[in-house]
């Protein structure tokens, strides 16, 4: 009952932030990178590719998936195709992925319709009646066609999946082609953090791709900064792969919530300070994804790294300037 509440309690506020006007929404996307605290936050995993001519029988669909493309129209059969990681079930009021185009150009989106719905951005593009398929299984999956002509200048792209749908097991990012090879693509950029400013509360959201919320937390993590991040994207070499860096605005206390079920621990959490306190979350069905610990360090101003666990676990990042120390 109290979970029920306080997720009610969530969306309604989520609502009353996104309904009042497209452009508050676009705002809030850009700004979502932002903070007056840290900047410059940078996940650092494979990057998209943009390939010239890439949308043929047989192409690859993810960068982290063995899926390729079969039976496409030729209509846009060998369009540029830009190859993305299957990052899920974001939500649409989240901000995906940002290019530029040098010319006017026909954008396609290639839409799973084994989802149910439809993610509010793209109900502004056309169906263009025409579907593809890629490999899955013995029958193979089908994709719709979507697409929106484009100026030059910037194309914005937001989440998977409507706001408040729950995610679901097998659903499957959607892929984006460019309909003419002579258009440029530049500055490609897949967002995948949201700083969350002052933003640390019962009921907030700890990943960008899931539903998982806080209902515990110490009294001196609320109302403090942190970044959500991907669920299950953290690297699983910790000694040599950077997973996350950010720029200090200030010198800032960094806490780091941990799971608490891995006995193991990289050895770059044991230089921070395990402060005995802990976190408890529940995921969107209300089951308990257990108890994480809090551990603590004092960073200067400046350029701060992570690396990742080890075990491809995800952990959140708090960060409390010193002068609310």
């Amino acid at each position: 009952m109290l979970y029920n509440v306080m997720l009610s309690i969530m969306f309604s506020i989520l609502f009353l932030n996104l309904s009042s006007g497209e452009n508050n929404r676009t705002t809030f996307q850009k700004d979502s990178i932002k903070s007056s605290l840290i900047s410059n936050v940078q996940v650092h995993t494979a990057q998209p590719e943009v390939v010239p001519h890439g949308l043929v029988h047989h192409a690859r669909q993810y960068l982290d998936r063995d899926y390729v493309w079969l039976n496409i129209p030729k209509e846009f059969y060998g369009a540029t195709l830009i190859v993305t990681k299957n990052d899920k079930m974001t939500r649409d009021d989240v901000l995906y992925m940002q290019f530029e185009i040098d010319r006017r150009a026909d954008i396609y989106v290639l839409y799973c319709t084994g989802l149910e719905t439809r993610p509010v951005w793209l109900s502004e593009w056309e169906d263009t009646g025409l579907k593809l398929f890629r490999t899955w299984g013995t029958e193979g999956e089908k994709f719709q066609v979507y697409k929106k002509t484009f100026n030059s200048g910037s194309v914005l792209f937001f989440g998977n999946r409507t706001k408040g749908e729950p995610g679901g097991v097998g659903k499957c990012m959607f892929s984006v082609a460019i309909g003419s090879n002579e258009v440029k693509v530049s500055n490609l950029k897949i967002f995948r953090s949201n700083v969350v400013d002052s933003g640390l509360e019962i009921g907030a959201k700890q990943y960008l791709n899931e539903d998982d919320i806080f209902v515990e937390l110490p009294h001196f993590l609320k109302g403090q900064t942190y970044i959500q991040l991907m669920r299950k994207e953290n690297p699983l070499d910790p000694a040599d792969k950077k997973y996350l860096s950010f720029d200090l605005g200030q010198d800032a206390m960094i806490y780091v919530i941990y799971d608490k079920n891995y006995t193991s621990q990289p050895d770059w959490i044991k230089e921070f300070t395990d402060t005995k306190q802990s976190v408890i979350t529940l995921d969107h069905l209300g089951i308990s994804k257990g108890e994480w610990l809090v551990y603590s360090k004092e960073f200067p101003k400046g350029k701060v790294s992570f690396l990742g666990t080890g075990l491809g676990k995800q952990y959140t990042i708090v960060i409390m300037p010193k002068y609310k120390l």
